[in-house]
């Protein structure tokens, strides 16, 4: 057996020290990373079986909506959990600005988000700069679509049959997951939310009479309810209007529905 003498020893030892402290340094690296890491694993077991995903989110840009920075900046950032949930699972992706109708809508992103690699950590390694990619395309394309679009009226149940377009079109082999980010204040369409006489049994009854699409096995979320980006809040009651119609409507459609005024983790 080969022996190191002590003079080896002795000259090797800066060498081993040296090489000690790159790896306890790439280690602590490792460590930094890990988190990412295992937070995308996370999401990957939470990713439906056998099936990819169809993200959709629509982000409402109706006058009311528009010119709020930090508004901007929290609904994009929801835009981005979804695009990362999409691109850990593989699947498509497709953004939209809406506003007035089912048909006043502007693209911001369509497109694939499959990560490549030999293994579940390689694919995941590279989802980020997937998910930076997709966020650069829509914040760049954002400015543009808002003028494009009549600021006048907003019709945001529309957005329902948006979804249910959307992966229809994709076919079989998809789940979708839709995201609808808007104060919920509709003013035109077949569901009209911005009367006086908005009250919880009024909700409940337009809720039980506005027809809406089949997206069974779907999930989605809607955040953002009573938020506008200017003037004064929304009364306490009538946000809770608003949250108990939506909520109703969207478990109409069969899908697994989330309503709320703030997305989670942001505070109230």
């Amino acid at each position: 057996m080969y022996r190191m003498t002590r003079s080896q020893h002795v000259r090797g030892l800066p060498v081993l020290v040296v090489l000690f402290v790159a790896a306890t340094a790439a280690a602590c690296g490792l460590g930094e990373a890990g988190g990412s890491l295992g937070r995308l694993q996370k999401m990957a077991g939470s990713c439906p079986p056998g099936k990819q995903v169809a993200g959709f989110a629509a982000i409402d840009e109706s006058g009311m909506e528009r010119g709020d920075a930090t508004l901007s900046a929290s609904r994009l950032q929801q835009v981005k959990n979804l695009a990362t949930q999409t691109a850990v699972c593989g699947g498509q992706f497709e953004v939209t600005a809406f506003s007035s109708s089912e048909t006043a809508f502007q693209t911001l992103y369509q497109g694939n988000l499959q990560a490549v690699g030999a293994t579940l950590n390689a694919r995941l390694l590279r989802v980020p700069k997937i998910v930076d990619a997709v966020m650069q395309t829509v914040t760049e394309a954002l400015p543009g679509a808002v003028r494009e679009l009549p600021a006048g009226a907003t019709d945001v149940l529309s957005q329902f049959t948006a979804a249910a377009q959307y992966v229809e079109q994709l076919g079989n082999g998809y789940a979708l997951d839709a995201l609808i980010l808007s104060s919920g204040i509709a003013t035109t369409g077949v569901a009209i939310t911005n009367v006086p006489n908005f009250t919880a049994t009024a909700a409940a009854s337009l809720a039980a009479r506005v027809p809406v699409p089949r997206l069974a096995g779907a999930t989605v979320e809607m955040t953002g309810i009573g938020v506008v980006a200017s003037g004064s809040p929304a009364p306490t009651y009538y946000v809770q209007n608003l949250t108990h119609f939506y909520q109703i409507a969207c478990q109409k459609t069969g899908a697994d529905c989330t309503v709320v005024t703030n997305p989670a983790g942001e505070e109230t």
